[in-house]
């Protein structure tokens, strides 16, 4: 599934298949083998592809795995 959020112009995609791991409740992206990435709930899951564009929608590295 590809999502394209308008506001921000952010392309997600289905999370098992993203280089980026986002959670849109605290907007922390993660690299897909993050222990903190396991652990977000299907609810706040999406994926993601492109690093740049993550950021300009707002979401920031995650401090453990430094995406």
């Amino acid at each position: 599934t590809i999502k394209t959020t308008v506001k921000t112009g952010l392309v997600t995609v289905d999370a098992s298949n993203a280089k980026y791991i986002l959670n849109t409740n605290t907007k922390k992206f993660h690299l897909p083998t993050c222990s903190s990435a396991k652990s977000i709930s299907a609810a706040n899951k999406a994926g993601a592809n492109d690093r740049a564009a993550i950021i300009a929608a707002g979401y920031s590295a995650c401090k453990k795995c430094n995406p």
